[in-house]
């Protein structure tokens, strides 16, 4: 499956300065601004790129839309390869491919958020999923909109923790809802985010899509807190004390993450969840509230679905086998009517676009079917 092309990497997450603020924001709204390999590399390049400019005092990490990220998009990664099927060599280049991918953008994208040397800023204008929740442990501030969540799915999904969660995370919410994030995969709400020191300050726009309204008010708060009438070598001086005595600790961490996913997925862990998912055998438990709290007033057939909403299912619902996806991708993009045409899955009983809500169908059955036309 081929990548973003540089143009759409541009385009996809960028990067403006305002005086001393430098913000990059993820603008994949479409897709809830799940990010690819590609787009993680470039907001690595981007940090990297930051921290070169003298004039720059802080960085701001921001979404478009109603989500921040909704983590990794899996629908652009390679299929696993299941190790019971490999013989020695195979397993060899395996472990070379895990290493020269998975392991190496890791702990680039890691290493370039915890030691980025401005005053970090996390402006979550919505739910932070995955990875992209994970790295958020090394900002300095964050401030998020009411409907923002955090949601790091490893443990249900075969994988350990990434981003260094496993340190990052404990040291910022504290090490009781730092479990209940990573080993009980817990959804964590906004309200708790605030009340266990994770979220400094909340802002609501004029709805979950006013995501320019919402950075707005998040920058006029930076400027008011951490403005000029702060002496900015004093700021990044107080950071870089702050931030020394964990800076081995993180390095070490870092390793031992990276070590410890490609371990899981030699293992094939990663994989037998995702067959789960994939049969239907196994339902993540966010799938049914996904489904049916987001529009509890919709009467399926034929009702004014929100694109978003229905992206939001199917990504909730989390994600299936790589073969599976594009196999169903292609029926449903040949369909005569997929512009325009819901599906229904009459496997939870959701209505979903059939573009949009690949990733849904293949867990849920993607046999059991039927056509509803949205009118």
């Amino acid at each position: 499956m081929s990548g973003p092309s540089d143009k759409e990497l541009q385009n996809e997450v960028t990067l403006t300065y305002k005086g001393r603020v430098a913000i990059i924001t993820f603008d994949r709204t479409k897709k809830l601004n799940a990010m690819t390999q590609q787009h993680y590399y470039r907001i690595s390049c981007l940090l990297r790129e930051v921290a070169l400019r003298d004039e720059v005092v802080i960085t701001v990490l921001t979404g478009t839309g109603r989500f921040f990220s909704a983590g990794a998009d899996v629908g652009s990664a390679r299929p696993p390869v299941d190790p019971n099927t490999q013989n020695s060599t195979d397993a060899d280049k395996t472990r070379r491919d895990i290493m020269s991918g998975f392991v190496a953008n890791n702990l680039d994208l890691t290493r370039s958020v915890y030691m980025h040397p401005k005053i970090l800023v996390a402006a979550l204008n919505g739910p932070a999923v995955g990875i992209s929740a994970a790295l958020l442990g090394f900002c300095d501030f964050i401030y998020a909109a009411p409907h923002t969540y955090f949601l790091t799915p490893f443990s249900s999904l075969g994988l350990v923790a990434e981003g260094g969660a496993s340190y990052g995370l404990v040291q910022r919410m504290g090490i009781s809802t730092a479990n209940e994030a990573l080993m009980m995969s817990r959804k964590i709400s906004c309200e708790k985010l605030v009340h266990c020191g994770f979220v400094n300050k909340v802002f609501q726009g004029k709805d979950q899509n006013d995501s320019e309204g919402f950075l707005k008010q998040v920058l006029d708060e930076l400027d008011d807190k951490l403005g000029s009438h702060l002496n900015s070598e004093s700021l990044l001086g107080i950071k870089k004390l702050v931030r020394a005595p964990y800076e081995e600790a993180l390095e070490a961490q870092g390793v031992r993450e990276v070590m410890a996913g490609m371990s899981v997925f030699l293992k094939g862990a990663p994989q037998e969840e995702f067959r789960k998912l994939a049969s239907g055998e196994k339902r993540h438990k966010f799938q049914f509230p996904a489904a049916h709290v987001i529009r509890k007033d919709a009467k399926w057939a034929g009702s004014p679905m929100n694109k978003l909403d229905i992206l939001e299912v199917s990504l909730i619902c989390l994600r299936t086998s790589h073969s599976a996806v594009l196999s169903l991708k292609q029926n449903l993009s040949a369909h005569p009517q997929s512009d325009n045409a819901w599906t229904q899955c009459s496997s939870c009983g959701c209505i979903n676009s059939y573009i949009l809500a690949i990733d849904h169908f293949a867990s849920c059955r993607p046999s059991k079917l039927s056509t509803v036309t949205k009118n």
